[in-house]
């Protein structure tokens, strides 16, 4: 990268060209429009046909400089003219636009510091109020529409570093292509009939995104949606012409077959006066028939425009439920649809992405030489996840058991931990414990006195909430107490008077073979009989 980046940026200018407007337009002091870039479109054209606009991409797309003016033209009424266009368009224009921009520190061993210092200054010149993120809508709108965006860059030189001080959004008639590959963006030659220029390393910008593999001129939305521009219109002359004809009353007035020519021009006034739409007067004894209209099909204008409304939805978003709702849209389509949605942002953010490193690379090369570590930029696109259907899922996992990390689940919230003195809402907090009364084991102390050899739901590392079998447990071992009582007298005093294993062991088994059982099968019976009343009555145990 060390090399190429070197001889794209290898020679920087001069401090006072890189202030100055690198595309200016030819204008002469007077505000004359003069050569072949000025500052308005000299090719504007009234009255588009589908013939003249077949000529116009035709003509074009063999790589006539007057035709790609005149497809710039159309293009330009096809976003400013056609309100679904304009909506659609607009609406992806501004959900790339808005999306956060980052600027990524090379993963490397050495020079991690001075790698993410100078991904930090990139990324503060990409924030949303600097010049890059206030001319991205436009260069982004121009460039998925027609196939090009562009804008001269100004660079602030005061500073020992420059950095980026304006963007100078051009027209697209001020660009074409290079005739060769047909991809390969050119600046037009402000004089007539002279070659294109190329565009300056990191003195221009140009954002030309690519759907499909042809040439750059067609991969602009424009080519497509001209022609329902234009089909459109002609829809809408026609019902405006209907809407006229037949929309309004007939007024109309009869005179004498004796009335003189005052008399008639009096009646025609009349008429004129009463009627802002079609009127007539005629003869008494002379009769116009009307015959009426049948009215149902005259919405046939408005479901054909539907109709190519549907179409542009679909050319500018891969789907239609995300912007029109369709007679018979559903939720579950709908949801469908808006993955396309994110697709399409996504594909077109990493291209503007990749256009915005090209700038990048120019600031760490003038700045740092081209040896420095250059971040990368990334456009963050990160489809929406249903929150709701998340938090359902965790607490499912938590009501089974499944141990979750309280950290991750607030990071995946948007919740960060809480701070000492913030005010809380939700969670349990840890309640006292009640102090026992005088002459009382406190709760659970018989299990927690056994915990080396007791249940280990009951031990005092479970953290589990108590319930009804809890304080059963308790019962029971507190009872347990008493019958065992006995038993460990007589197990005292045999390891008192044994002196060797075997000796023990003979006498541990003579002792047990000797218990009275009955108390302990009164201690099983009675906790039966209290277990099973609480289960058929409900009652608490």
């Amino acid at each position: 990268m060390a090399l190429s980046l070197k001889n794209l940026f290898s020679k920087k200018p001069a401090a006072n060209l890189a202030e100055q407007d690198s595309m200016p337009a030819t204008v002469t002091a007077a505000g004359a429009v003069i050569g072949a870039r000025p500052h308005q479109n000299p090719a504007w054209a009234h009255g588009y046909t589908p013939e003249s606009v077949a000529r116009i991409l035709e003509q074009a797309e063999r790589g006539d400089e007057h035709a790609l003016a005149e497809y710039f033209a159309l293009a330009d009424k096809v976003i400013e003219r056609e309100m679904h266009t304009a909506g659609v368009v607009n609406g992806l224009v501004l959900a790339i636009a808005g999306l956060p921009h980052k600027a990524v520190p090379p993963k490397s061993a050495g020079a991690a510091k001075r790698a993410q210092r100078i991904a930090d200054e990139v990324a503060e010149w990409m924030q949303p109020s600097g010049a890059l993120r206030l001319a991205a809508p436009g260069l982004i709108s121009q460039g998925i529409t027609h196939g090009i965006g562009g804008a001269a860059v100004k660079w602030q030189t005061s500073a020992t570093a420059w950095t980026i001080a304006d963007f100078v959004q051009k027209p697209a008639h001020h660009f074409t292509f290079d005739r060769v590959d047909g991809c390969t963006p050119l600046l037009r030659n402000e004089v007539a009939g002279q070659p294109a220029k190329p565009l300056e390393p990191g003195l221009s910008f140009a954002f030309t995104p690519r759907r499909n593999a042809a040439l750059q001129i067609k991969n602009g939305l424009a080519w497509i949606l001209c022609w329902a521009y234009v089909i459109k219109s002609i829809i809408l002359a026609d019902e405006m012409l209907f809407v006229q004809t037949f929309g309004h009353p007939l007024v109309y007035g009869h005179y004498k077959r004796n009335a003189n020519p005052e008399e008639i021009g009096l009646l025609q006034r009349a008429v004129s006066a009463i009627s802002t739409g079609f009127r007539a007067v005629f003869r008494e004894d002379l009769q116009v028939k009307f015959e009426e209209i049948s009215h149902s099909n005259t919405d046939i204008y408005e479901k054909v425009c539907r109709y190519f409304d549907e179409l542009i939805s679909k050319v500018v978003w891969a789907s239609t439920l995300t912007t029109d709702a369709g007679s018979n849209g559903t939720y579950a389509l709908g949801k469908v649809h808006a993955e396309g949605k994110y697709d399409v942002i996504r594909s077109y953010a990493h291209q503007w992405a990749a256009s915005l490193q090209v700038l990048v690379n120019a600031y760490v090369v003038w700045n740092y030489g081209p040896d420095a570590p250059i971040p990368q930029v990334v456009v963050d696109v990160e489809e929406a996840e249903d929150l709701v259907a998340k938090s359902q899922v965790v607490k499912n996992l938590a009501d089974a058991g499944v141990p979750l990390v309280a950290s991750e689940i607030r990071e995946a919230f948007g919740f960060r931990e809480p701070q000492e003195g913030d005010e809380l809402i939700g969670g349990a907090a840890a309640a006292p414990e009640a102090a026992p009364a005088a002459g009382q084991a406190p709760p659970g102390a018989a299990q927690n006195a056994r915990q080396g050899v007791g249940c280990p739901v009951h031990s005092a590392n479970a953290v589990t909430a108590r319930d009804a079998i809890d304080d059963l447990a308790d019962q029971m071992l507190a009872d347990w107490e008493v019958v065992s009582a006995d038993i460990d007298a007589q197990l005292a005093a045999v390891a008192a008077n044994t002196s060797d294993v075997e000796g023990m062991r003979q006498a541990v088994v003579a002792a047990v073979e000797q218990l009275d059982v009955e108390a302990l099968a009164v201690l099983l019976a009675r906790s039966r009989t209290k277990t099973r009343l609480a289960g058929n009555t409900g009652a608490n145990v």
